[in-house]
């Protein structure tokens, strides 16, 4: 099957998955309230990441079973993402300071450029 062809079934089910719950977390009011940190004009869902992270995960199980992928590499890409989604569910229930995704983040961006180099 075409890399490119994946990549974007995966791109229009992100789409098409996202729409779906910004609309199911609008009538929940599932909503990020106004606050200095935001850049919103207006209450907007919240929580999307975890719709993201979902579609990234089934994807990558896909590049697994295809053997599209190295498997040390997409092993670490996976660990950091599911490490990822939850730091950013934690974010949006307690509001963490930025420091500490930033941390999260570097590790996770050194871990990875470290085993492909």
């Amino acid at each position: 099957m075409n890399i490119f062809f994946i990549c974007f079934l995966i791109t229009l089910t992100s789409f098409f998955v996202s729409y779906i719950y910004q609309n199911f977390a609008s009538k929940k009011k599932i909503l990020a309230s106004i606050n200095f940190r935001t850049l919103h004009a207006k209450e907007t869902p919240k929580g999307g990441g975890i719709v993201l992270s979902s579609v990234f995960i089934i994807s990558i199980s896909i590049m697994i079973y295809l053997e599209i992928l190295k498997d040390d590499v997409l092993l670490l890409v996976s660990l950091c993402s599911v490490l990822s989604s939850f730091v950013g569910f934690l974010d949006d229930l307690y509001d963490l300071k930025a420091a500490i995704k930033i941390v999260v983040q570097l590790a996770m961006a050194i871990s990875i450029l470290i085993l492909i180099f």
